[in-house]
């Protein structure tokens, strides 16, 4: 049995048990690879808790061993703030879309959830914890966390607010970008406004009183006086952690640790593989986090790594699965992840790339598309083997065009391949197809009509077609005869993402436009007859797969929904998954179509249980190899076809 077979039908679904993942999974999942995104942190003040927010929810874990104790809110929309309250018995979070929720420290009882009309930008207990100020848009709220009431004590006159804190007195601050207000608190009377050269953040206080600003550099402020009296010029810190007069924040992946009291300044050079994004501070500890995906705990005195827990937590661009189905690849901004299903182990290939947005995995080596070129990459050692520059890749719809395809098991890459048409020039789109394993090119078409840049490509080994999305069009060409097999007509929307299914059968195109915001959804067509035999109005489809049986259609939307539509039934009902948090911009099936892996911008993978349609059977011609492609010399197939 060829190589190129055992690719199309792969090597059946290798079975492996699923170690527990934290808060479950949604339902029809079975298993998550990657923990979240991070986005902020926050540490009980009795030390007890260390709170992460993620993309997926709010990970508790011990401070001193790092272990998970439970993840609160799986799977709603992002933690973006995180506040303890003083006696460290109740957490505010707030998610992206305006809702705050309180929980119950004891037992992680979750108290109540407050939405509000605009997003939550900051979160502050009072001194003595009986009221929570949120600042929300343009308005300062105070509420009652006992009995969840609420009331507006103040309005920004035009900025909407950042950030804000409480005194150790009870007073009030409040951040607009570069404007600060002090408050009297409830009452919302303004004491002082002052307005300052650069953008302000994490305000906290010292002990005694002084307030200190991070933002454009570190400020030290009398709130009687609104004198400054002490601070660090060009120090640019976004995030901040204060402890006595002890102040720690991030500038990028290094810590500094500024006394501000004696005046002293002391630095840990990359803390982290990427920037930093959360700090908090206890007795003589360090806790930080990092897009990297690292949680570090750090002795300030000696400037020493005490603790490490590192997981995968990338946004995810691209997938690619192996001929096997056992080994998963996952593309994001710098790293590309290497998942060995059976064993969950992980392997990264860190900082070499810039922008992962297409991938390919052969038995022996790695196909990776950036932004700005293209390379195969030995399996074993991660070594390069053969690179590009110059050809355009983009993230999917409504980021970008899909200029860069690999096929299933990285056997070929089609992408654009030319200068931008210079003015006056025939407007044309030249589009190469490359041999993935060595890069070797194989053929050039020049799609003609086509002005600036191809909207999508579509590949399929299997059924030896390549399709090519230009504004009201779709063309599809048979690889083989290098013959034009179909042009299928489309209206006022752009083709921006497009799918071949493995026999070649249907051709689902997902639709865009930058200037109508009805082109939205997705269509099928039925490549035998050239018809369009579904089209769907929806919200913005990101991700588009078959099955390899070809009875179903999987696509993801901005939203981070996933579809299975049931191309065997009439109507071709469809089932909705729900889990991510964030846009779904990579999709693919197991060899054998029982699962599907869905990757998302909210830095995970899910694998969802897809048992094929009752009334599917296997594809007539589904085994069916490209040879006269992979036969043609260079020399024959470099000269531009159409």
């Amino acid at each position: 049995m060829s190589r190129a077979w055992l690719c199309a039908l792969g090597l059946g679904w290798t079975l492996f048990g699923l170690a527990q993942t934290p808060g479950g999974l949604p339902p029809g999942a079975v298993d998550r690879l990657g923990w979240g995104v991070p986005t902020d942190l926050a540490l009980s003040p009795n030390g007890r808790f260390l709170a992460l927010g993620t993309s997926i929810g709010v990970e508790i874990r011990d401070p001193k061993s790092l272990e998970l104790h439970v993840l609160l809110a799986p799977h709603r929309a992002w933690a973006k703030r995180l506040a303890f309250a003083p006696d460290g018995e109740t957490l505010a979070v707030a998610f992206v879309g305006g809702a705050v929720t309180l929980w119950k420290v004891e037992g992680w009882e979750e108290q109540r959830t407050l939405t509000f009309p605009e997003a939550v930008e900051g979160l502050a207990w009072s001194p003595q914890g009986e009221t929570l100020a949120i600042a929300a848009g343009r308005k300062v709220y105070g509420v009652d966390p006992v009995q969840g009431r609420r009331e507006i004590v103040w309005e920004s006159p035009a900025k909407k607010l950042t950030d804000l804190a409480f005194s150790p007195g009870g007073a009030l601050v409040v951040l607009a970008e570069n404007e600060l207000w002090f408050l009297e608190f409830p009452r919302g009377e303004v004491r002082w406004k002052r307005r300052f050269a650069g953008e302000l953040a994490s305000p906290a206080f010292l002990p005694t009183g002084e307030l200190v600003l991070g933002g454009g550099q570190v400020l030290i402020l009398d709130p009687e006086t609104e004198a400054e009296i002490g601070g660090r010029a060009g120090l640019a810190l976004r995030k901040t952690a204060l402890q006595g007069t002890r102040l720690a924040g991030a500038l990028g992946p290094s810590l500094v640790l500024l006394d501000l009291s004696r005046h002293t300044e002391e630095w840990i050079p990359t803390a982290h593989g990427e920037e930093v994004i959360g700090l908090a501070l206890f007795q003589d500890s360090l806790f930080s986090v990092g897009r990297d995906g690292a949680l570090k705990v750090w002795d300030v005195r000696t400037k020493t790594l005490l603790r490490s827990w590192e997981e995968v937590r990338s946004p995810v661009y691209a997938l690619a699965l192996s001929p096997a189905g056992t080994l998963l690849a996952t593309g994001s901004s710098w790293t590309v992840h290497l998942w060995d299903l059976p064993t969950r182990g992980v392997r990264s290939l860190v900082g070499r790339f810039e922008l992962v947005v297409a991938l390919g995995l052969g038995e022996d080596f790695l196909v990776v598309g950036e932004r700005e070129g293209l390379r195969t990459l030995d399996l074993a050692t991660g070594i390069t083997r053969t690179a590009l520059s110059g050809v355009r890749g983009s993230l999917p719809w409504p980021w970008g065009f899909q200029l860069l395809v690999v096929s299933a098991c990285g056997q070929f890459v089609a992408g654009f391949c030319g200068d931008l048409p210079r003015p006056g020039a025939p407007p044309s789109c030249p589009v190469c197809v490359w041999r993935g394993h060595d890069l070797q090119l194989l053929r050039t078409w020049k799609v003609e009509d086509c002005p600036w840049l191809p909207r999508s490509l579509a590949l399929s080994t299997e059924s030896g077609l390549l399709a090519v999305g230009t504004p009201n069009r779709v063309e599809v060409w048979d690889l083989q005869g290098a013959s034009r097999r179909a042009v299928l007509p489309l209206e006022k929307c752009m083709p921006v993402l497009l799918a071949i299914s493995p026999a070649g059968r249907f051709l689902a195109v997902g639709l865009g436009s930058f200037e109508d915001a009805e082109c939205l959804g997705w269509q099928i067509w039925d490549l035998e007859r050239a018809a369009r035999v579904g089209m769907w109005d929806e919200e913005q489809v990101t991700a588009l797969a078959f099955a390899p049986q070809e009875d179903r259609l999987a696509y993801g939307t901005e939203s981070g929904a996933v579809v299975l539509v049931d191309l065997t039934q009439a109507g071709f009902p469809r089932r909705t998954l729900r889990g991510h948090t964030a846009a779904v911009l990579g999709l693919l099936f197991s060899p054998d179509g029982t699962r599907l892996y869905s990757g998302s911008l909210d830095g995970t993978v899910l694998v969802w249980e897809t048992p094929a349609s009752q009334s599917s059977s296997p594809t007539p011609g589904l085994g069916r190899l490209w040879l006269g492609l992979i036969r043609s010399s260079v020399e024959a197939t470099e000269k531009p076809l159409g």
